[in-house]
């Protein structure tokens, strides 16, 4: 037989439902600020120091990151051209006309979206890296400041002109181009031109003296060749 609170549950689950549709499709879980700077700083500085936190945790990779720090610049460039009527953007070139008295705040957003996609993006699965755990902790930690900001990082819809929206496509552009721009991010940035180096990988575990003077170890071959890591 049915039980008598059954209407009960029923009605919590749709009101639970009803929860997690909201919290989905809301971008902003309190009111940005409207203005330049946010904590004493611009927005874009703080999302560059979020990449060099993710940097100090992964092998030094001086192209790969080079890349990174490049596509997030010129992303957040993007989103900050939409809200300039002379400026370009160079993957995404979309204006917004109607800026209204929020235009700090929407640019901030769109700023802050696009660049927490991509660099979640580029470094939430990766596997070269010094120490995973702290690869974990530093991911928990930019969420974590994506919040304190007031953005919801579940928040991906990217069909709409709402400033989270539109930081969301401008992502969504910069990793389609990255797939297909050259680098083999989808290979974890494996060569594919067949270049081997003359000098083989550095012996860590010997000092520098018996590596490099005496050659001990025979990793070191030609000093005007690029030496592995």
């Amino acid at each position: 037989f049915p039980s008598h609170d059954t209407p009960k549950r029923e009605n919590n689950k749709n009101w639970l439902l009803w929860g997690v549709l909201f919290y989905y499709s809301t971008p902003y879980l309190c009111d940005p600020k409207n203005s330049i700077e946010v904590e004493g700083k611009s927005i874009a500085r703080i999302w560059v120091e979020e990449n060099l936190n993710l940097i100090r945790v992964s092998i030094p990779k001086p192209t790969e990151h080079a890349r990174n720090l490049f596509h997030l610049s010129a992303a957040m460039y993007d989103a900050l051209s939409m809200y300039d009527e002379r400026a370009v953007g160079w993957q995404f070139q979309k204006k917004i006309s109607e800026r209204g008295g929020t235009l700090n705040r929407d640019r901030n957003a769109a700023i802050s979206f696009a660049a927490y996609r991509i660099l979640t993006h580029r470094y939430r699965s990766k596997e070269s890296t010094v120490n995973k755990e702290a690869l974990e902790l530093s991911l928990k930690r930019m969420r974590e400041k994506f919040i304190s900001l007031c953005y919801n990082p579940d928040f991906t819809f990217p069909y709409s002109d709402h400033p989270a929206s539109i930081g969301n496509a401008i992502a969504n552009t910069y990793i389609q181009y990255g797939m297909g721009d050259g680098a083999n991010e989808i290979n974890d940035y494996s060569g594919t031109t067949g270049y081997r180096a003359m000098n083989p990988p550095l012996q860590t575990s010997i000092g520098w003296y018996d590596q490099f003077i005496h050659n001990n170890a025979g990793s070191f071959q030609n000093p005007n060749r690029w030496h592995v890591s």
